[in-house]
């Protein structure tokens, strides 16, 4: 951008809808935005992709579980390196305090009652995002799938149950700023490309075998490692996996045939999938599709 060129500057009006103090945006996109600035507070969570983002002039790559963390008149701009899938969070600055527009430091929107237990001297990281991994990734990417939801639904009282949400979110982000411990870099970049090619290939047939050769890992060490990392094995995150996707299935496709649903979720025992299926939702898929058949369905962002 030329230096005499202003920076585009970005009014909430425009961007948080009326009576809302947070909206939330699924993008998918490989499209880069210009250098602007904005009179919220942005919180952008990477879903899968590859980002570099700039803000205050500094570049920093972000990939799934990275959260980044715009304040209040910060510059800032992105280029997508791949296809580029996130979710952001604009949150009017009254959800926190009047003063929070007179903070030059963003780290200060947490210097709040609501967050009084967390002390700021705590607070270890210098970048602008935080990074998760693991189980800390999975329950983020809920939660915020979560509040999408009631974004989009906007039943009775998703106000209420959105801004529930994001004091947990922000509770978790505070815990990872203060943390002091560090786990090894090596392991949440294993662990993480290894959900990511689970969610894609969940309706094939994978073996743990052929997980340990991408990673160039024996079977155990791998198991063990991914345990650790996530907080659930191998096979329970692909049970998992195959089973929310059996779920959306059948709330979203009446026309489609249980067996079919069946073979695109990976199985190909029909007594396996019935018991997996009562034991995750405690109904058959039968009655579950039959209990669902009313219920308004919502796209899904895809997390889990």
């Amino acid at each position: 951008m030329p230096d005499n060129e202003p920076i585009r500057k970005l009014r909430k009006n425009e961007f948080i809808e009326s009576g809302e103090a947070i909206t939330l945006q699924h993008t998918v996109t490989k499209t880069p935005y210009m250098e602007h600035k904005h009179d919220f507070v942005e919180l952008v969570y990477i879903m899968s992709g590859k980002i570099r983002q700039r803000v205050d002039g500094e570049d920093y790559i972000l990939t799934r579980g990275d959260m980044l963390i715009v304040n209040y008149n910060q510059s800032h701009s992105f280029e997508p390196l791949s296809r580029a899938e996130y979710v952001n969070i604009m949150i009017n600055p009254e959800f926190f305090s009047n003063t929070l527009i007179n903070s030059e430091n963003m780290y200060e929107i947490f210097e709040i009652s609501m967050f009084s237990e967390f002390s700021p001297g705590d607070i270890t990281y210098t970048k602008p995002y935080v990074a998760f991994e693991g189980d800390e990734m999975l329950r983020i990417e809920e939660i915020i799938s979560h509040m999408l939801r009631e974004f989009l639904d906007k039943k009775s009282g998703y106000k209420s149950v959105i801004s529930g949400y994001m004091r947990v979110l922000f509770s978790l982000l505070l815990r990872k700023m203060c943390s002091k411990t560090d786990s090894s870099h090596s392991l949440r970049h294993v662990t993480r490309e290894l959900i990511e090619y689970i969610d894609v290939n969940f309706g094939s047939r994978i073996t743990l075998e052929e997980l340990a050769e991408r990673c160039f890992y024996n079977t155990s060490y791998l198991s063990r490692m991914f345990k650790k990392q996530s907080g659930i094995t191998v096979s329970e995150y692909i049970r998992k996996k195959r089973m929310e996707n059996a779920a959306r299935l059948l709330k979203s496709c009446p026309d489609m045939s249980i067996a079919a649903i069946m073979e695109q979720c990976g199985y190909t025992d029909t007594k396996l999938f019935y018991g997996h299926f009562k034991e995750y939702y405690m109904v058959s898929p039968k009655d579950y599709r039959k209990k669902n058949s009313n219920n308004k369905v919502v796209d899904d962002i895809s997390l889990f």
